[in-house]
């Protein structure tokens, strides 16, 4: 994205404030993220969730085809200030 990096001069805020607010609601918002890996899988269950901590709520779930599928616990996610 050529305009992260043109978003972050303040010139070219001010001078282009109505597009970059149009950028903006088009960006990915920012994310902590949270994935938990499973250490041992040998006896395993396929399409059972491998993560058995209780402070998180990050998945891992062996599939058919061997394959770990992780999903992630969102810790943080950033809202869009002075964006409205």
């Amino acid at each position: 994205f050529e305009f992260v990096y043109n978003y972050l001069y303040l010139a070219n805020l001010r001078a282009n404030w109505e597009e970059v607010k149009r950028q903006a609601e088009k960006a990915p918002q920012p994310e902590a993220r949270r994935y938990v890996l499973p250490l041992n899988i040998d006896k395993a269950d396929t399409g059972k969730n491998l993560v058995t901590l209780p402070y998180t709520t990050a998945t891992a779930t062996l599939r058919s085809d061997e394959t770990i599928w992780l999903e992630p616990e969102v810790i943080f996610s950033g809202p869009r200030h002075g964006m409205e």
